[in-house]
């Protein structure tokens, strides 16, 4: 009689538990839904930006480094010349990456 007990009573604390962790789960989904999954494009938005400005320093970096810096006349097709290079390697990476 008392392993029945003990039985009943652990199958109600599973059941409790069990639903516990529903409740849990379904709090967090309508939590992202309201809060998180409106700003996800924002805050791609902003990856990008940050990305970019990231990019366009370390050319820059590369130019001044060349001694074309931004004084210098061949400034810009120095940097025209890195991007046209990032975005042969992006496509090739990509052209890789497709099987």
């Amino acid at each position: 009689m008392n392993s029945d007990r003990a039985m009943e009573v652990l199958r109600a604390f599973y059941a409790e538990i069990h639903l516990a962790l529903w409740a849990i789960l379904t709090a967090l989904v309508i939590y992202f839904v309201i809060f998180v999954a409106p700003k996800l494009p924002a805050l791609q938005v902003a990856a990008e930006r940050q990305r970019l400005t990231q990019i366009a320093a370390v050319d820059a970096d590369y130019c001044a480094k060349w001694r074309m810096g931004p004084a210098s006349a061949r400034h810009n097709e120095c940097l025209e010349d890195l991007q046209q290079l990032r975005t042969r390697i992006k496509n090739r990476i990509a052209e890789d990456s497709d099987f």
